[in-house]
């Protein structure tokens, strides 16, 4: 198998080099399996992403697959709901399914290739170029189709969400909470980040339903990842508090910094839990004054969480200015999330 991909793989690279989608899968496939070509996985990683990124759910998949268990790359649970997610609002019937698939695991995928490497050993270079603009063509059909039913999957899940809602307030249908609850979990579990918020605010406030702060947690997570700027908003109260969670100011940064990035910014109430405890008012102060020396040796971390806490008036007096000042400090050593909230703070002045 290796010799007749190794004879087809000049025409793959310059199928895959001039975008072809289709190509580009099975030039990562031949780099991270080192069949047809020494192996390389980060090459083969490059190629998935490019073929996933054009709408390869093939290569989509892949890319769930492997950055869930580690395989080729280091292990990232968020890289890997974020392909899984992409496959499923494409509104693949089979996407689940694929994510679910073991595919460097099984002999599936290695059967496959040793078929492709027959037909290939078949063809001339051209008869293997118009062979994979025929698979292109094919695969733009039935990306065409996912989008049809991507909407109505859509529409369907916006109306389930929209009757959960009319179940719990009783507004335009007969208050009915355990249906109001099925349906919002359906829809959570379909990945309706809408869904996922409103289950996370239900099952934190109680609302109808035994609270049950872990699971809260668990959906306010999973829709903040999804996109959703209120629960991105929320987790950020949470690392404020400590709510459930270990207090983290700088991962409370990072969700508020999404959650205003997708228009949801309102560091004031995010800010008020702090004012109603003057003792950790108090340590907040104090600690403020370690981070701040931190920040004037240079410690860019130490920078940023400085202009946070200025910007939110989390244990010091609120000052947009000197804010700005240490966010821009922080920007220039290459801070990843400082330029999101300079911007934010130009907007309001």
């Amino acid at each position: 198998m290796r010799q007749k991909l190794h004879d087809s793989y000049p025409s793959v690279k310059l199928l895959a080099e001039a975008g072809d989608h289709a190509a580009q899968f099975i030039l990562g496939t031949i780099y991270f399996l080192g069949e047809g070509a020494p192996q390389d996985q980060a090459e083969g990683l490059k190629w998935f992403r490019l073929a996933a990124e054009g709408g390869s759910l093939e290569a989509m998949a892949t890319l769930k697959n492997l950055y869930e268990k580690g395989q080729g790359v280091a292990k990232d649970p968020g890289e890997a709901a974020k392909w899984a997610r992409l496959m499923v609002e494409r509104g693949e019937p089979s996407a689940q399914e694929a994510v679910n698939a073991e595919l460097f695991d099984s002999n599936s995928l290695a059967q496959k290739m040793v078929t492709l490497a027959n037909i290939l050993d078949e063809l001339s270079p051209d008869e293997v170029k118009e062979a994979l603009k025929i698979l292109s063509s094919s695969i733009a059909k039935k990306e065409d189709a996912a989008v049809e039913r991507r909407q109505a999957a859509t529409e369907e899940l916006e109306a389930r969400f929209k009757r959960a809602l009319a179940l719990f307030t009783g507004q335009g249908a007969v208050k009915d909470i355990p249906e109001g609850l099925r349906l919002l979990r359906s829809g959570a579990e379909s990945g309706h980040p809408d869904s996922q918020n409103a289950l996370a605010c239900v099952l934190f406030s109680g609302q109808g339903v035994p609270k049950d702060l872990n699971e809260a947690i668990k959906w306010f997570h999973l829709a903040a990842e999804n996109g959703s700027p209120e629960a991105q908003h929320y987790l950020g109260v949470l690392y404020i508090n400590g709510e459930g969670l270990t207090q983290d100011f700088k991962e409370a940064a990072k969700w508020f910094n999404k959650a205003a990035i997708n228009g949801y910014y309102d560091p004031r109430n995010a800010a008020k839990t702090f004012h109603n405890n003057q003792n950790e008012l108090k340590e907040l102060a104090a600690d403020f004054q370690k981070v701040a020396l931190k920040a004037e040796e240079g410690d860019m971390a130490a920078r940023f969480e400085v202009g946070i806490r200025l910007l939110m008036g989390f244990g010091v007096a609120k000052d947009l200015k000197e804010a700005a000042k240490w966010l821009a400090l922080a920007a220039t050593q290459g801070h990843p999330d400082a330029r999101g909230y300079l911007d934010l703070i130009r907007s309001q002045s």
